[in-house]
């Protein structure tokens, strides 16, 4: 440009050097220029000569004198500017241009001359006052834009003719010449305004707590239709949760939980170290203050869900008592807990339920159905024909001193004998030999054993089963080399839902360990299980399950426990399942 004009209307603080061209003037108005050090004047600056200077002259470069001196103003405006990407500041400025882009003007009747023209921003009492036509500026302004009607993307704010009119008044309050349609965010700066100074009117109604509550109550989840986010269903929980597990979520800074984490952490915390701030204790005071005033009704249901039946079967079938932290009050069943509390007991104080208490009258019946076969061998043993065989084979008839039933001597026998025949020997139950009868006793002399059937009639013998190598063979029980077992059971639906059964047991004095695999059907669903249990030998049992499928969700869970001389696995049906089981037991001997 030809020439720049640089006026201060405010104060201007000046830290360093302040260099000009030789066509720059500076225009004073009644203000200072002040530097870092000097008397704060103009006249500090070096090269600048104000010994004559009046009121409304400015400061232009004298070439002859090497100096800024005083001169009277005769230019309004920039001269020798182009019609693009100009910027002024001040009255009249770039008055000369009457077509260009992207010019920056602020002032009064700034770019008054401009008739056409894009990306203008006009800034001044009736800035762009003779703009036309284009698109795309920005005009604000006293009449304003005024003759701009009808183009694009245009901002223009003005109080004469402009297309958006926006006035103040002394109170502050704001009013539009017309309706006004915001496309985008609308910010406004700090208002005085509050809903308070807006009368309520007879539709749009405020917001209260108890309108809300109003409306809420006559609500619920039956009336919102479901969207993307869909309802809550056990079927939707049991679908997704059944594809995965924590292995599908990576660890990221908020750790999965592990028992060497937890103990880490909690060994050094107690209560002690939790300062009660705004989120209070818990007090049964204060919980029973505010619980008397509440209830469910007064609790939406959001994330948290409300306690349902179904729901809590769902999660609990995921969990186990690891999961829940033990309290001062409600204790984990511990063996030392249990010998306290056991020695201040009788049986008096056990209610009868399943396990009968012992009475002669129910001895008398049990032990009616009983045999020697079902009662364990203790230091009095059974009698056995190997243990009379082996016992009597130390013996003879020396050892039995002879009473009225003489011992049997040859001459006795030979006197007997010489006066006898078979004639004066009466048949008795020991009958006389015929071939009939050889026949008949030669079968009859074979009798069956465990498990075997013989019909002398035919003389068949026969186990109930085939048993060639092709052949399936079916037993109760199959021992081998009296170290591992392999047993089946079954065990019907208690008939009560939420039942707890024994449905498999074995005897610790024989058996140190068992691996079960457990069919669990309840109507058209079904479970399957595998588990091992091990016990101590004398107060523990310990297991482990290491698999489970299901259909529909669990049906039952399982625990160990010795129970006298035997190991019992007892199962325990979900609420609402009577389910029945299958076991097959492996176990391995003491």
């Amino acid at each position: 440009m030809a020439k720049q004009d640089f006026e201060i209307l405010g104060g201007l603080k000046i830290g360093g050097v302040l260099a000009f061209d030789s066509l720059a003037q500076i225009q004073i108005s009644n203000v200072g220029l002040e530097t870092v050090a000097g008397t704060g004047s103009i006249a500090d600056m070096v090269d600048v000569n104000i010994s004559s200077i009046t009121n409304g002259q400015i400061i232009k470069w004298d070439s002859a004198s090497q100096n800024f001196v005083p001169a009277n103003d005769s230019d309004t405006f920039l001269l020798g500017v182009t019609n693009a990407s100009n910027t002024g500041l001040g009255e009249g400025v770039l008055a000369s241009i009457s077509s260009g882009v992207d010019n920056v003007v602020v002032g009064e009747s700034g770019a008054a001359s401009l008739t056409t023209g894009d990306r203008n921003t006009i800034i001044g009492d009736e800035a762009g006052s003779s703009l036309t036509s284009e698109s795309s500026n920005t005009i604000i302004g006293r009449a304003s834009g005024s003759t701009i009607v009808g183009k694009d993307n245009q901002l223009i704010i003005a109080d004469g003719q402009g297309n958006i009119s926006i006035a103040g008044d002394s109170s502050q309050n704001v009013t539009m010449s017309a309706a006004m349609q915001v496309a985008g965010a609308l910010t406004f700066g700090s208002l005085t305004n509050t809903t308070d100074d807006v009368t309520e009117g007879a539709s749009n109604l405020y917001y209260l707590t108890s309108r809300f509550d109003s409306d809420f109550g006559d609500n619920s989840t039956t009336d919102l239709s479901e969207g993307s986010n869909l309802y809550y269903t056990t079927v939707r929980f049991d679908s997704d949760f059944g594809d995965n597990s924590t292995t599908d979520l990576s660890e990221g800074s908020n750790l999965y939980y592990t028992t060497v984490r937890f103990d880490s952490d909690f060994g050094t915390m107690s209560t002690t170290d939790l300062a009660e701030g705004n989120n209070l204790y818990y007090l049964t005071s204060r919980f029973d203050s505010d619980f008397g005033t509440m209830s469910t009704t007064d609790l939406a249901e959001g994330n948290n869900l409300y306690y349902l039946t179904s729901r809590f079967d769902s999660d609990f079938g995921t969990k186990t008592t690891d999961d829940l932290t033990e309290g001062q009050t409600n204790k984990y069943y511990k063996t030392s807990y249990f010998d306290s509390d056991f020695a201040l007991k009788s049986t008096t104080d056990l209610a009868e339920g399943t396990n009968l208490y012992y009475t002669t009258a129910r001895f008398d019946s049990d032990f009616g159905t009983m045999s020697t076969t079902d009662l364990a061998e203790g230091d009095k043993l059974y009698y056995l024909t190997s243990r009379f065989d082996s016992d009597f084979g130390t013996m003879s008839t020396t050892d039995l001193a002879e009473g009225d039933k003489l011992y049997y001597l040859t001459s006795r026998f030979d006197s007997d004998f010489a006066d006898n025949s078979t004639t004066d020997l009466s048949e008795g139950s020991n009958l006389y030999y015929t071939q009939a009868r050889a026949d008949s006793d030669a079968k009859n002399a074979i009798s069956a054993g465990t498990g075997v059937t013989y019909t002398p009639a035919t003389g068949v013998i026969a186990i109930g089963q085939a048993v060639a190598t092709t052949d399936d063979v079916q037993f109760s029980s199959v021992k081998i080399d009296n170290t591992a077992l392999i047993d089946t059971s079954s065990t019907a639906a208690s008939g009560s839902a939420g039942a707890t059964q024994v449905i498999s047991s074995f005897a610790i004095a024989d058996w140190r360990s068992a691996r079960f695999t457990i069919q669990v059907s309840s109507g058209s669903k079904y479970q399957t299980s595998e588990l091992l249990v091990l016990h101590d030998g004398s107060s523990s049992a310990l297991t482990t399950e290491f698999g489970v499928i299901k259909s529909n969700g669990v049906l039952a869970t399982f625990s160990a426990a010795i129970n006298g001389s035997d190991v019992e696995l007892s199962a325990v049906a979900e609420s609402g399942e009577t389910p029945s089981y299958k076991v097959v037991r492996h176990q391995v001997s003491v």
